[in-house]
C-alpha cells in the first residue's frame, strides 16, 4: 500500500535493530538515554519532594511558591531550552536540568497533595504523643502520603521520558532522540520506525518497573 521509501515492512525494521544491537551502537545510545534520564529524575525526585513537603507542612512557603509552581507549570519544557543554553551551555547538562525540571513539578505538587490530604485526627494523635520534627516526618506525613507521591513519581517518569526524547532530537549528540534525527537526514525510515519503536518499549517498560514497585511499597506499607 506504500512505497518502502515511505514505511518499510515490519521485518526489516526488527532486523535494523538487532544489527544495531549486534554493533553495540543500539546499547551505547539506549544508555546515553537511561543515564540522562535517571540522573534528572533522581535530581527532581529529591528537590520534588523536599519542595513538596515543605509546603505541605508550611502555610507561608505554600503561599510563596504555589503560584510559581503552577506558572512553571504552563511553560512547556522545550520553550526553554534557549534559556537554558545560555546558561549552561550546549551538552548533557542542559537535557538533565529539563528532565529534572519536569520531575520536581510533578512529584512536588502530589507530595503536596498527599501531604495536605493527611488526616487531621492523625496529626492530633502525633501531638498527644509528642512526636514532631523528623520524627513526625517519617513516621507519620511521608507514609501518609506515599499513595499519592508515588503516584507523581510514575506521571513523572513517563513525563521525563517523552520530554527527553524530544530534547535528544533537537539539542542531543547522542541518545534516541539523536538517532531517530540522524535517521531522518539519511533517509534511513527503518531506523526512525525502529528509534520509535525503541522509544515505546522502554517508555512500557519503564512504566512497568515503577508500577511494580509502587504496589511493593503500597503492600508493604499496608502490613506494616
Amino acid at each position: 500500500m506504500f512505497p518502502r521509501d515511505i514505511l518499510v515492512p515490519p521485518l526489516v525494521v526488527l532486523n535494523t535493530l538487532i544489527a544495531e544491537a549486534a554493533s553495540g551502537e543500539l546499547a551505547q545510545q539506549v544508555g546515553s538515554s537511561l543515564g540522562r534520564l535517571f540522573a534528572g529524575y533522581a535530581l527532581g525526585v529529591l528537590v520534588g519532594l523536599a519542595l513538596g513537603a515543605a509546603m505541605g507542612l508550611s502555610l507561608t512557603l505554600k503561599a510563596y511558591f504555589y503560584p510559581l509552581f503552577q506558572f512553571a507549570r504552563q511553560v512547556p519544557s522545550l520553550a526553554l531550552i534557549p534559556v537554558f543554553i545560555l546558561f549552561f551551555g550546549i551538552g548533557q547538562l542542559v537535557e538533565i536540568i529539563l528532565v529534572a525540571k519536569v520531575v520536581t513539578l510533578t512529584v512536588a505538587l502530589a507530595t503536596l497533595e498527599g501531604v495536605a490530604g493527611i488526616r487531621g485526627t492523625w496529626r492530633d494523635v502525633a501531638a498527644l504523643y509528642e512526636v514532631r520534627g523528623f520524627r513526625l516526618l517519617c513516621n507519620v506525613i511521608f507514609p501518609a502520603s506515599v499513595p499519592s507521591i508515588m503516584t507523581g513519581l510514575r506521571i513523572a517518569l513517563a513525563r521525563a521520558w517523552m520530554v527527553l526524547v524530544a530534547v535528544e532530537l533537537m539539542i542531543s549528540d547522542k541518545g534516541i532522540g539523536q538517532m531517530l534525527e540522524w535517521g531522518r537526514q539519511v533517509f534511513r525510515v527503518d531506523i526512525v520506525l525502529g528509534g520509535v519503536v525503541l522509544v515505546g518499549v522502554i517508555g512500557f517498560v519503564l512504566d512497568r518497573l515503577i508500577r511494580l514497585l509502587e504496589q511493593t511499597i503500597l503492600r508493604y506499607g499496608h502490613l506494616a
